[in-house]
């Protein structure tokens, strides 16, 4: 009896010695691969991912390798993958802040692939769980796009304005001003897309919101003539040409190929203020630019009928 105690026991402290070898092995593959990932190195990443999973495979942090993986796939563009291993680590998420993590992440990735079906699940569950505001904000305004993207306008406006809610960013104001637009709410589309631009003056897409803010004031303009009220309908088109000015600051290599329209409607602009001067100079610019464009035919033929 004691003899068999003896390799009982025996054969308990190899197995725990080996467990802990295995445990500290995985720690150290998972140690490696994060900075590997911090470094930028995700293919090294990776492997030293998978290693840690061999040697441990039922180790109690098997969530968070599933979740770095993801990360490094989504680094290198790998869309399936990334959605692959974000499943995975769901699975074994061990606390709701964990899972909360791993279905943003996996909302994320399933929006980026247009996947808009499972992305709407993946952020509602989400938000069920505990996020930082940022995440908040930004699976609001994700299913927000989603919708809109949908032509369901006004489930999006209620995302959107809850993203702005949790924690206001440019881009929740400015999907919030095209919805408004399309609905033909102008007044608050014109409040939407000037938040936008007065939170973050600087964002990438500060100039598409000008353009749009440009147009929105010309359709006040138009509005405000029509009921001959011309101090309003002044103030309206002053902002008009302030907006498409700005626009062409913020957008000087044209990278969304929309300026012609911008230097377009300001010569048209220049017209209604009674410049042909500026007008002309506008034009010259237009043909300069972008020559053969219509929006430069449909100006010079203004200017001639104006001259008339």
């Amino acid at each position: 009896m004691y003899k068999k105690l003896l390799v009982a026991l025996i054969v308990l402290l190899v197995v725990g010695t080996e467990v802990a070898i295995s445990s500290n092995d995985a720690r150290t593959y998972f140690l490696k691969a994060k900075e590997y990932y911090r470094t930028g190195k995700y293919d090294q990443a990776i492997i030293e991912l998978k290693k840690s999973l061999k040697s441990d495979p039922s180790q109690e942090h098997t969530a968070n390798i599933y979740i770095t993986l993801g990360m490094s796939y989504e680094q290198k563009k790998m869309g399936d993958e990334t959605i692959k291993n974000y499943q995975l680590a769901a699975k074994y998420a061990v606390t709701k802040k964990q899972s909360g993590r791993i279905f943003y992440r996996l909302a994320k990735a399933y929006f980026q692939k247009g996947m808009d079906n499972e992305a709407i699940k993946s952020y509602k569950a989400a938000l069920k769980h505990p996020l930082s505001k940022k995440q908040i904000a930004v699976s609001h305004r994700a299913l927000g796009v989603i919708y809109y993207r949908r032509k369901m306008y006004n489930e999006a406006i209620l995302e959107l304005n809850q993203a702005i809610k949790v924690s206001p960013m440019a881009a929740s104001y400015a999907y919030l001003g095209e919805i408004y637009g399309i609905k033909r709410m102008h007044d608050e589309a014109i409040k939407a897309f000037e938040n936008a631009v007065g939170l973050d003056p600087e964002w990438p897409g500060a100039a598409s919101v000008h353009m749009g803010l440009g147009l929105l004031y010309m359709r006040k303009f138009e509005e405000w003539q029509g009921k001959g009220n011309k101090e309003r309908a002044k103030v309206a088109l002053d902002r008009a040409l302030e907006h498409y000015e700005k626009a062409l600051e913020k957008n000087p290599d044209d990278i969304y190929g929309e300026m012609d329209l911008a230097l377009y409607e300001i010569g048209r602009i220049y017209l209604i203020k009674d410049n042909l001067d500026k007008a002309t100079e506008t034009l010259l610019q237009l043909k300069k630019k972008y020559p053969g464009r219509e929006g430069a035919e449909e100006l010079e033929r203004e200017i001639k009928i104006y001259k008339k």
